[in-house]
């Protein structure tokens, strides 16, 4: 499953190495804040862009998924 903004990907709901994840892009500023949990990991292929994978475990907090993919989309909202 895929979020979009006109023709930019916002989130990708995707099944990595350690389950399903949201992946999602990051502020700069909250990636160190963010890989500190263990909840969190790099994103493979576009984390050198920000990216990182929101592990999803059997209890989802719907707050925290909306917070992201709200940051992810005014991230890529925003003109070069």
């Amino acid at each position: 499953m895929c979020i979009r903004h006109r023709s930019r990907t916002v989130a990708t709901l995707e099944r990595h190495r350690h389950g399903l994840c949201l992946v999602v892009k990051a502020a700069r500023a909250e990636l160190p804040a963010l890989l500190a949990s263990d909840r969190y990991s790099v994103a493979p292929y576009v984390g050198r862009y920000g990216w990182v994978c929101m592990r999803l475990s059997s209890r989802i907090d719907w707050r925290e998924v909306e917070e992201m993919v709200a940051m992810s989309y005014e991230l890529i909202g925003q003109r070069r």
